[in-house]
């Protein structure tokens, strides 16, 4: 089954789309449209491809 987009979905998927553009800073996990669990899991996707 298919389901739509929430607006979750879409602002995850908006700062995952930046990181690979190449953006690299807080502005990822510290958009206001972003679901504190996202957030995190942002964070640690920063840390753990900042450490190779």
């Amino acid at each position: 089954m298919v389901r739509c987009p929430t607006s979750r979905d879409r602002a995850l998927s908006a700062q995952l789309l930046r990181r690979l553009d190449g953006v690299r800073d807080e502005s990822l996990w510290q958009a206001p449209n972003l679901d504190y669990d996202d957030a995190a899991e942002l964070l640690l996707l920063l840390e753990l491809l900042e450490r190779g």
